[in-house]
């Protein structure tokens, strides 16, 4: 093929512009790719899916969030809630149970 400077331009141009739309692209999909601490990702291999980001229950044995007041405690979780946290902390050395079960009363189980 003979290859005069028009040709080689114009080619040349087309690869380039080629190029830069892949990089654009690859940014776009890398922005929609994101994490974000309240992503839901799987738990093990084939659990349940749950929040990047847990919420604590149990500073100090509990008594952190027990210093905080019912109400307190209250609207700490709701406002977790309401911020996409769902992954919620607990062991019975925390002491924080009834709290929490009060706490999520009337949230959406499944979340």
């Amino acid at each position: 093929m003979n290859m005069d400077r028009r040709r080689f331009l114009g080619g040349s141009s087309a690869i380039a512009g080629a190029a830069i739309a892949g990089v654009f692209d690859e940014s776009i999909a890398a922005a929609k790719l994101k994490r974000t601490a309240t992503d839901l990702v799987p738990l093990g291999i084939r659990g349940p899916k749950i929040c990047r980001l847990g919420m604590g229950t149990g500073s100090e044995g509990g008594a952190v969030q027990m210093e905080l007041g019912r109400d307190g405690f209250n609207k700490l979780v709701r406002h977790a809630y309401d911020s996409g946290v769902t992954y919620i902390d607990t062991a019975d050395m925390y002491r924080t149970h009834e709290w929490i079960r009060d706490a999520i009363k009337g949230l959406p189980r499944e979340k």
